[in-house]
């Protein structure tokens, strides 16, 4: 461009030089003319014409033929001042030069004609003169040339301009397509993926996240800085969407602006259909005014009037005709604005749209990673344990790292008593906590838990008064707003389950596209927790006896191994009772099996009531139990075992409106002092229980050397 510039340059100047030289000349005003002059006069020409040669042959435009006049004039000028300066010019060179010239910037048939009719008459007029010229002639011969070659440099000025302006924009074009703008399929995808729920929330919903209005202020910053360069207006704004008033109507807020003036409100809030802009935001139409008198509408952005004549405001509107803002110049001059010039700022306008796409598609896959990333880890998380608790507390705290989520809790539901009881809570006070029991009767969470439905609340203070989250009377934060209950699918239990979450943020669950997100959460969290149980009630199986609920034998034989491991590495006491159920055969025979396992049922209570907590009850075969008493000592063993006799002695089988009651024989034995290994220990124990059975039943024999099982 700097280029073109300096060539348009000497042009005009070469031509100013060779007219005021001709007529100065022709009007005998210089009657002597020197060799310097002549030579002057020759290099101006011949700048002239070598720089409108060349600007014709860079741009080959249908105006330039009207340059080509002027280079015709120019090269007559040699030719019939050669009479005293003797130049060797031929005129048919200059008509031959000039045909092609005219042929050669061709394209506008009007113009080419124009020029061509001109140029005719030019040659007609002088070629019957015989040179020199008169000062008549000489002045019509400059008067020609002037007018043709002033015409050849507007027409050149106004090229260069528009020339100017297809160059910055194309420049943008190329700009924008290395910074990797949207394609078609990309967005496509994008809008595959929203939900039925769009209509609720603006396609951008940025008027919360003060990261991307920065990002988008910048974007648009870009795009402001071209347009205001380019077309020179008084001033440039780019009002983005960024939101829904009550009403539900769009509301745009200025993003860029750039003004020669001071009074842009860049605070100012458009409400779609109120104003121009606002206008436009609603019928998506582009609006263009050289008179704003003739409308009624305010412009709606400036504080005070600034005498706006002329506006241009076009939509921005995405490929998938999604209204995403408005671009809006304004002229304080009545401008001309040409058709060229509307086709430019609507491209403006759509690259600005592919920006904002871009920008949301960059959101939307920061915040897919995120929640993939989510997803990923809260799935380790929970298939990496199969405590059905710790699964809950992975999902609650998922849940809460989704958004600005205050509080979380998972709450069971028991049919048969139609209660509930909060199993798992995820929040900083106290408010609700875990152990927390409630009637499931009028609340959110209690209409979940029977109806087996999602339900959200968009903002609780309007039911607060009337509908309680957990229980009537409950005391929770004022400034919960937002609520969302999803039910487990499946527990695997005999109770139902149902994870809250609380928010102070007014209508947070009200995309389905976030509650789909927690959705998952939930869903993944119930298979775990389901898998969990049913893990659980297999590995109960597996190692306790059905019909006691005690540790079955060969769970009794891997805990007594690591306790005796325990015991040597810490040098602690361990001692072992073994005791079996006197005359239980003849009682089994006497009143039925029935009897006989309501008898070993009971028992075995007995049992787990009698010890501490520390002690391990088993049931080690037939009517055979046994208990590991850790960091205990023989006296101590023998006072536990006499304990156990009682209590059984005491408890009373009710059969067949009889009291019956039994009794059992105890064998103690203390590891280290009367066995040093496991077996011996167990044996030892044998031992001393069949020495009770020998000598009377129903007492407590500690084991001493001499003893012997019963072979």
């Amino acid at each position: 461009m700097k280029k073109h510039r300096t060539l348009l340059t000497l042009e005009l100047l070469g031509y100013a030089c060779a007219y005021v030289f001709v007529l100065f000349w022709g009007g005998e005003i210089f009657p002597e003319p020197t060799d310097l002059m002549s030579y002057l006069f020759l290099g101006l020409s011949s700048v002239t014409v070598l720089s409108s040669i060349t600007l014709l042959i860079m741009w080959t435009r249908a105006m330039d033929s009207m340059r080509a006049v002027g280079i015709t004039s120019v090269l007559l000028l040699l030719f019939y001042t050669n009479s005293t300066y003797t130049w060797p010019v031929n005129p048919h060179i200059a008509l031959f030069f000039t045909l092609f010239l005219i042929y050669s910037s061709r394209g506008n048939v009007k113009v080419w004609l124009f020029s061509l009719f001109f140029t005719i008459l030019l040659f007609a007029h002088l070629l019957g003169q015989t040179p020199p010229l008169t000062a008549v002639d000489t002045t019509t011969l400059a008067g020609f040339s002037l007018i043709f070659s002033l015409g050849s440099f507007l027409s050149s000025y106004f090229t260069l301009r528009e020339q100017r302006i297809e160059h910055d924009i194309t420049t943008k074009e190329e700009v924008l397509k290395s910074r990797k703008t949207l394609s078609d399929e990309a967005e496509e995808l994008l809008q595959q993926q929203q939900s039925s729920s769009e209509s609720e929330t603006p396609e951008f919903d940025i008027s919360k996240d003060e990261n991307l209005k920065d990002l988008i202020s910048k974007e648009m910053d870009y795009v402001v800085y071209f347009v205001e360069r380019i077309f020179h207006p008084h001033s440039t704004i780019a009002f983005i969407h960024d939101g829904t008033n009550s009403e539900n109507k769009k509301t745009l807020s200025i993003y860029s602006a750039k003004s020669k003036g001071m009074n842009i409100d860049s605070t100012c809030t458009i409400v779609e259909g109120e104003g121009i802009i606002g206008e436009v935001a609603k019928t998506k139409q582009p609006f263009i005014s050289g008179n704003l008198t003739l409308y009624s509408k305010d412009i709606g952005y400036y504080k005070g009037n600034e005498a706006i004549q002329f506006l241009v405001a076009v939509p921005i509107i995405s490929r998938t005709n999604r209204f995403l803002g408005v671009l809006a110049i304004d002229f304080r001059e009545k401008s001309i604005f040409r058709e060229h010039h509307k086709d430019a700022i609507h491209r403006f306008a759509k690259i600005a749209a592919s920006l904002l796409t871009n920008i949301h598609l960059r959101k939307k896959e920061q915040e897919n990673a995120a929640r993939f990333h989510l997803f990923y880890e809260t799935s380790r998380s929970i298939s990496s344990t199969n405590n059905n608790i710790e699964i809950l507390k992975h999902v609650l705290r998922a849940i809460k790292k989704t958004g600005p989520i205050f509080r979380t809790a998972a709450v069971a539901y028991f049919p048969e008593s139609n209660t509930c009881q909060i199993i798992a809570v995820d929040c900083g006070n106290r408010e609700i906590i875990k152990g927390f029991s409630f009637p499931a009767s009028n609340s959110i969470i209690a209409s979940t838990l029977t109806k087996n439905a999602i339900e959200y609340v968009s903002d609780y203070l309007e039911i607060r008064e009337a509908t309680p989250v957990y229980a009537k009377g409950e005391m929770l934060n004022k400034q919960i707003r937002s609520i969302l209950a999803i039910p487990f699918k499946n527990t695997g239990t005999n109770y139902k389950l149902a994870v809250i979450a609380e928010s102070t943020e007014k209508g947070i669950f009200n995309e389905r596209a976030y509650r789909d997100n927690i959705n998952i959460l939930v869903k993944n969290g119930s298979t775990a927790y389901e898998k969990a149980i049913l893990y659980q009630q297999m590995q109960l199986q597996a190692t306790t006896d059905g019909l006691t609920g005690l540790v079955n034998h060969r769970t009794f034989q891997e805990h007594l191994h690591e306790h005796i491991l325990r015991s040597h590495r810490y040098e602690r006491k361990l001692s072992l009772l073994l005791m079996d159920i006197d005359h239980f055969k003849d009682f089994n025979d006497t009143y039925g099996h029935q009897i006989g396992d309501l008898v070993l049922k009971t028992i075995s209570k007995c049992l787990k009531k009698s010890v501490r907590s520390s002690d391990l009850v088993a049931r080690y075969g037939g009517e055979e139990f046994v208990v590991i008493l850790p960091e205990t000592n023989i006296p101590n063993a023998e006072k536990m075992a006499e304990r156990i006799r009682v209590n059984i002695e005491k408890q009373r089988i009710s059969v067949e409106e009889k009291q019956l009651s039994v009794t059992v024989s105890i064998g103690a034995a203390t590891l280290d002092e009367h066995a040093s290994s496991q077996s011996k220990l167990i044996e030892a124990a044998d031992a001393a229980m069949y020495h009770s059975k020998r000598n009377g039943r129903n007492q407590v024999t500690v084991f001493e050397d001499g003893m012997e099982p019963q072979s």
